[in-house]
């Protein structure tokens, strides 16, 4: 953690403990957090790389599915970083597209290169958008930490007000234990719980906004499968787990030529 952002804790939240997704959500988005630096982090410059600074074949095949499946709506994409997956989609699709992006650092680019980007879903609530996508969004969205211990949950939190900021632990929010339940999520002895409900909220808020008929969510995670389908009314909602992406896209792209 940098010295700037260490004090930013100790100035705004001394005598506060943190849950740890408002720990996370300063340490990623706040005035020193990590998206917000003078370099967008997903870059040759930054700290790490997704599929679209990576391969054009990303977008192509994003492009292609969306040539296919809407004719006269819009397109949103959340947490477009660089702009290179927006970059490949504009040369291919023919419709409006607009860029959702959370750091500053980043939607200056965005805005440089001359996107139609925009930090919060409310500023498009007037487009009609058929189809939304994100890549290697949701792990940056805050998560709390859900700890069974002694037959009862709690949360994790994060003291600030000593030297060395520690952990511990409390009572769990209520809408987190009612998000655990809801899942029927049991506890293992020794394992940490993410709870997503940040996450879920998030992806309600969109859908509740824009009532898109496609949502393309691209995450990395291990798994046996190479996406998940989740059909919401009137909306098809695809999670693809980009680890095993990119074999799987270049076959259909070779099998499409």
């Amino acid at each position: 953690m940098s010295k700037n952002l260490t004090s930013f804790f100790k100035e705004n939240y001394k005598n506060n403990n943190l849950y740890f997704d408002e720990y996370m959500d300063n340490c990623l988005y706040s005035k020193f957090g990590f998206f917000n630096t003078e370099v967008v982090r997903s870059s040759k410059e930054g700290d790490f790389l997704t599929s679209p600074e990576v391969s054009e074949y990303f977008g192509l095949i994003i492009a292609n599915f969306i040539n296919e499946k809407i004719n006269d709506g819009d397109i949103l994409e959340v947490g477009a970083g660089t702009g290179s997956l927006a970059e490949e989609i504009v040369k291919h699709v023919d419709k409006n597209l607009y860029l959702l992006e959370r750091s500053k650092t980043a939607l200056a680019n965005l805005k440089n290169k001359k996107f139609q980007a925009e930090e919060k879903p409310e500023q498009f609530s007037d487009k009609k958008i058929d189809i939304i996508y994100m890549n290697e969004l949701l792990d940056n969205v805050p998560c709390s930490i859900g700890v069974h211990k002694d037959n009862k949950w709690y949360e994790k939190i994060i003291i600030t007000n000593k030297e060395k900021f520690e952990y511990d632990l409390a009572e769990i929010r209520e809408e987190n234990y009612e998000w655990i339940k809801k899942y029927n999520l049991q506890p293992m002895e020794g394992v940490e719980l993410e709870i997503q409900l940040n996450s879920e909220k998030l992806l309600n808020n969109f859908i509740d906004i824009f009532n898109p008929k496609y949502f393309l969510i691209f995450e990395e995670a291990l798994t046996p499968s190479p996406f998940i389908i989740i059909v919401f009314p009137s909306m098809f909602v695809l999670f693809i787990m980009s680890t095993i992406l990119g074999l799987y896209l270049w076959r259909i792209y070779q099998k499409d030529k």
